[in-house]
């Protein structure tokens, strides 16, 4: 937590009532400590679209009615930068325990579809220290949750914009995961994950690993090596 984070979030809160929840920008840094970043989200250029100023100086509030379809489209709420109402999480609920990751953008969907207010502080308010071994870094293991609580919003009423962007964000997971998994050595899943991202769109990456990942499957069970 960077010096000040505390005082301006509680600042923003009790300056504005109707606000639930503040969020702010925040730094990347190496595992020796050293600054990578220093404002990670300044490239997020769509949901800053939805962005509107506030009477608080660094302060803006998230469209109410764009906050849902933006974070559909990335998730730009670092958990850490966090700092709401008590109220707010006692009507919508805590974090999903039984996500092994992608709890935080499983409750920002919900505090969305709640259409409560988020502000967004552009000064920096922590650090994030990326580790190669983390499970945000990339790898198999964050997709299953991620690809669980994006196909769960398929079950809530969305706009034809919010539908788009949602298939779009599923699509591109679900290659990425297949492309991980054919990395790891799970032809089989990798293929058949490949395959059921067809239903959703074609890319030449998404052809290339599935011809790649068909190769090797049959190679294993010929008994054979792996293609190049």
């Amino acid at each position: 937590m960077l010096p000040g984070k505390l005082q301006e979030a509680v600042h923003a809160l009790e300056a504005m009532p109707e606000v639930d929840a503040v969020c702010s920008d925040f730094q990347q840094i190496d595992e020796s400590g050293a600054l990578l970043k220093n404002r990670s989200l300044q490239e997020y250029r769509m949901f800053r679209q939805a962005l509107v100023p506030t009477p608080v100086a660094g302060a803006q509030l998230v469209q109410v009615d764009r906050l849902y379809l933006e974070l559909l489209r990335a998730n730009f709420i670092a958990t850490s930068s966090v700092v709401f109402r008590r109220e707010l999480l006692e009507e919508i609920g805590f974090f999903d325990e039984s996500l092994s990751n992608a709890d935080d953008i499983d409750l920002w969907l919900r505090l969305a579809r709640a259409r409560r207010r988020l502000v967004f502080l552009e000064r920096p308010g922590h650090q994030y220290r990326r580790r190669r071994q983390s499970i945000s870094t990339g790898g198999v293991r964050r997709f299953p949750s991620v690809l669980r609580v994006l196909e769960k919003q398929r079950h809530y009423p969305l706009s034809a914009e919010e539908k788009g962007v949602l298939e779009q964000r599923i699509w591109t997971n679900q290659v990425s995961y297949a492309w991980a998994l054919k990395r790891s050595g799970a032809y089989e899943e990798s293929f058949r994950l490949y395959r059921q991202s067809l239903q959703l769109g074609v890319s030449p990456r998404l052809v290339k690993g599935l011809l790649h990942a068909g190769a090797c499957l049959l190679l294993r069970r010929a008994g054979g090596g792996q293609p190049v």
